[in-house]
């Protein structure tokens, strides 16, 4: 291994900045949904990928049902974060119990870890959309970057269905 990329490496390890407190929640949200699509079962992470497209859906397309977050006594970003969560894991529900996705799509190893990190991406920045500018604001530079615009909001919303088309899965 080269000097200069030892150095780059130990600099980016004695330099905490680059975790900032919002970036650690996006690795910690990107952790649990990978150990539970590794350990719960491998079909699931399909029912998180299309229930994160039915709550954003609604949550960006029906304006009466973000009139719900006006009825929770917190700031109205927060309210819509919390209705569209809310509706994330309603969904998810749902679709898991209905089984409709079972014996269709069984994802392996790689394919797994694609639709994890393209549901988590559709999560964040659909949620960073109902989050106050002043509080985005704070957030890291990378973070922002990744999922605090409309290029990237539309981004994530179709990298979760290209990876639909490519990873097929076995049947």
């Amino acid at each position: 291994m080269p000097e200069g990329a030892v150095d780059q490496l130990s600099e980016i390890v004695e330099n905490t900045s680059y975790l900032t407190w919002d970036v650690i929640v996006i690795l910690v949200v990107l952790t649990l949904i990978l150990l539970y699509a590794f350990s719960m079962g491998k079909q699931e992470v399909i029912s998180i990928l299309v229930a994160a497209y039915v709550a954003s859906f609604i949550a960006v397309f029906s304006p009466h049902v973000l009139e719900l977050a006006d009825r929770i006594s917190v700031d109205s970003w927060l309210g819509e974060t919390i209705v569209f969560l809310v509706l994330f894991v309603l969904s998810f529900w749902i679709i898991k119990t209905n089984g409709f996705f079972e014996p269709y799509v069984v994802p392996t190893g790689y394919e797994i870890a694609t639709f994890v990190v393209s549901s988590v991406g559709l999560l964040c920045a659909v949620t960073m959309t109902f989050i106050d500018a002043d509080v985005i604001a704070t957030f890291s530079p990378w973070t922002r970057l990744i999922f605090d615009s409309d290029i990237s909001l539309t981004v994530w919303a179709l990298v979760p269905l290209g990876s639909l088309l490519i990873l097929r899965g076995d049947t």
